[in-house]
């Protein structure tokens, strides 16, 4: 577990900081901290009161992300459940949370679950055709075929508007 924590450190150290970076101009502009500055509160009281609070959640939630996706490229899907649990608790309106999630399930071959959680995900992104591929295979490997012969028909269609390719494109992948 300690590799996979390096791994996903020196990964998504660029990206976690450009998550703190964004949130703290964000939140450094609010009246709330306007109001804090002008009454002469100090600038570490207000980075501990008021910046940090709101900079914690969206951090918290990406490295919970990062590290079930950096688990499940492992194969260590049974590892990455309790943080992507963790990470639906706190945003589940975040479509990565239940991409993740479900990822883990099915791998871990909760199927039914995982599937609730792809159509989650796919509900909240439904322009992403990477979760509807996952969708259409977690519902191939479940034997729910017509489920699944839906799910890639959206995936084709979504690759097909990236690609600027008519929708029957014969160089998207089938779900076995």
């Amino acid at each position: 577990m300690a590799e996979v924590r390096l791994a996903v450190g020196l990964v998504f150290i660029p990206s976690l900081i450009r998550l703190i970076r964004g949130q703290v101009l964000a939140v450094r502009e609010e009246t709330y901290i306007e109001a804090a500055r002008s009454v002469g509160t100090p600038s570490g009281r207000i980075a501990a009161r008021h910046v940090l609070p709101n900079v914690a959640s969206p951090l918290i939630i990406q490295v919970a992300v990062s590290l079930g996706f950096a688990l499940l490229a492992r194969d260590r899907a049974p590892e990455a459940l309790k943080p992507a649990e963790a990470a639906v608790s706190l945003a589940p309106g975040l479509f990565a949370t239940h991409l993740v999630l479900g990822r883990a399930l099915v791998a871990t071959g909760t199927l039914e679950r995982g599937i609730r959680e792809l159509e989650v995900a796919a509900a909240l992104a439904p322009q992403i055709p990477e979760i509807q591929l996952t969708l259409a295979r977690a519902c191939a490997q479940a034997g729910r075929k017509a489920d699944a012969e839906r799910a890639n028909a959206r995936f084709q269609a979504l690759e097909s508007v990236r690609r600027g390719a008519p929708a029957s494109g014969a160089s998207s992948p089938k779900v076995p």
